[in-house]
């Protein structure tokens, strides 16, 4: 895959809400909220901007940031599995770079990624923490994983 940064992770985490649907949701076990939230917490002080509310998708929920990079991202996590979790990045597009498609200008810079790297292998909360390349994941290939972006 080359210098293309693995922008999927999964892991597994503790303490966070699996079983109790709210509300809130858009649709039925739509978890992730929390763990979001967390995130949030977590990125203080770590990059320069952080929207602090969450959004909600069918997959799950969503912050935007802004990496040290100064690229502005999207963050999605939701559950996978029974007790896992995967989340994904993607690179917000300006209207120019949205209307002409520039791809090359949605990657996502491996040194934005190891931000989350660095919380989730420091985090008592979190284990079993596995990058992949986004095509490989989509295409079923979970066991082709790195232990960082």
């Amino acid at each position: 895959m080359g210098s293309v940064a693995r922008n999927h992770v999964t892991f597994q985490a503790t303490g966070f809400n699996t079983t109790e649907d709210l509300e809130e949701f858009i649709n039925p076990c739509n978890f992730g909220k929390d763990v979001a939230e967390w995130l949030i917490t977590e990125l203080e002080g770590k990059v320069p901007n952080i929207d602090p509310e969450v959004g909600q998708e069918d997959f799950g929920w969503y912050f935007t940031f802004t990496g040290n990079t100064g690229k502005e991202y999207n963050f999605f996590v939701g559950q996978y599995g029974d007790e896992g979790w995967l989340a994904f990045f993607k690179r917000s597009l300006g209207l120019f770079e949205f209307l002409f498609w520039f791809w090359k200008k949605r990657e996502i810079s491996r040194d934005d990624l190891m931000v989350f790297n660095q919380i989730f292998k420091q985090s008592e909360r979190v284990s079993d923490v596995k990058w992949h390349y986004r095509d490989d994941f989509m295409k079923g290939n979970e066991d082709v994983y790195s232990d960082a972006p």
